[in-house]
């Protein structure tokens, strides 16, 4: 009996939070991964049979999946947790042997493998090239994995979830941005937990929460010296003082090539209130 479309199956549950995701292995791992000179002849039967086929990425490169989703659902289903283990660990094996792994499928082959500390790793470092090629929906849900399953040092896990609020954000999911920004702000430094809680404020008046919105960002003016007016008669108060203000001094100034991080700080947290509140 021929059992070579187990090797993809146990990934397959592990895909469903992405639809637009297959369970796909480099044609090359099916000789690593059994250790046998007939790993490509197994293959081609497989073939043969519409059990697997072969596709072809934007480098030219060769993948193996199943030929058709309810193959995998019905392989997959037939698995006991103990030969899916065994699979994952033959699987995490030739993926750690190719240096040039999908960070990815090797996360999740680890996580099946019940390796959570190896996984989670894995997992952080797919996050980040998520991240960095704007795939922020699929970093927000790597960089969740991440940090459900692993140990880090405090650096590196004050930085995950940092990155997994910047990533939610920018995938537009603003309240979830703004929890994910409250809850990284709670373990960060003093200067950055002020900036934090401006960025959750940001994310949370976006979204319409004006209440939580408001409350946050006059915490963050608090921190840089200012205050959001409580009422219409205090706006105008505070308008008039300005004004009035700008008008003794002049609008003569002196040009500056760069500002202190603090006057920096000022700055962004008063364009936070103006984009957020007056638009």
């Amino acid at each position: 009996a021929i059992d070579t479309p187990t090797l993809i199956c146990p990934l397959h549950r592990h895909f469903a939070f992405d639809p637009c995701s297959r369970p796909r292995l480099p044609a090359h791992l099916f000789g690593v991964f059994w250790r046998l000179a007939d790993g490509h002849a197994q293959l081609d039967q497989l073939r043969s049979e519409q059990l697997v086929r072969i596709s072809l990425d934007e480098e030219g490169g060769r993948s193996v999946e199943c030929y058709h989703s309810k193959i995998r659902e019905h392989v997959a289903s037939t698995l006991d947790p103990l030969h899916t283990r065994e699979l994952a660990l033959g699987l995490s094996r030739a993926l750690l042997a190719d240096p040039d792994s999908n960070p990815e499928l090797l996360a999740r082959a680890l996580e099946l493998a019940e390796v959570p500390q190896d996984a989670a790793i894995y997992a952080a470092r797919a996050a980040d090239a998520a991240f960095a090629a704007l795939a922020f929906e699929r970093a927000a849900n790597l960089y969740t994995r991440a940090l459900e399953r692993g140990q880090f040092p405090p650096a590196r896990r004050q930085a995950l979830r940092v990155n997994k609020a910047e990533a939610l954000a920018h995938a537009g999911h603003g309240e979830r941005a703004a929890e994910a920004f409250v809850a990284a702000a709670a373990g960060a430094s003093a200067e950055q937990a002020d900036e934090l809680t401006r960025k959750a404020g940001e994310q949370y008046l976006m979204t319409g929460d004006l209440e939580r919105g408001r409350v946050l960002l006059a915490k963050a003016l608090r921190s840089v010296g200012h205050s959001l007016p409580l009422n219409l008669a205090a706006t105008l108060a505070s308008v008039t003082w300005w004004r009035s203000r700008m008008r003794l001094r002049s609008f003569v100034f002196t040009p500056r090539i760069e500002h202190d991080r603090a006057t920096l700080r000022e700055l962004e947290s008063l364009r936070t209130v103006t984009y957020c509140l007056v638009r």
